[in-house]
């Protein structure tokens, strides 16, 4: 589904934050994040990860250069994708 994706000329990426329990951080849930990358008839594609960095986006649009939609976030600026 991720190949097909990006294969494609245009992607909405979103992101949203979810409690996970750790050994780390007793008694309190550590902010991990669900980042959401869909297109119109391709379905979605769901990267969980314990980070909201910078290197996630970067990483996962690493190859694509088509037409990026987001709701703006500082961590989708240094892909190799157009922004719109």
């Amino acid at each position: 589904m991720k190949r097909d994706l990006l294969a494609g000329s245009y992607i909405q990426a979103d992101e949203t934050y979810v409690g996970v329990q750790t050994p780390e951080r007793k008694g309190a849930n550590h902010r991990a994040f669900f980042w959401q990358y869909s297109a119109p008839a391709k379905g979605v594609v769901f990267d969980f990860e314990m980070t909201r960095g910078k290197q996630v986006a970067k990483e996962f649009f690493k190859d694509y250069g088509g037409i990026l939609h987001t709701d703006g976030y500082v961590a989708y600026e240094k892909t190799s994708a157009r922004k719109v």
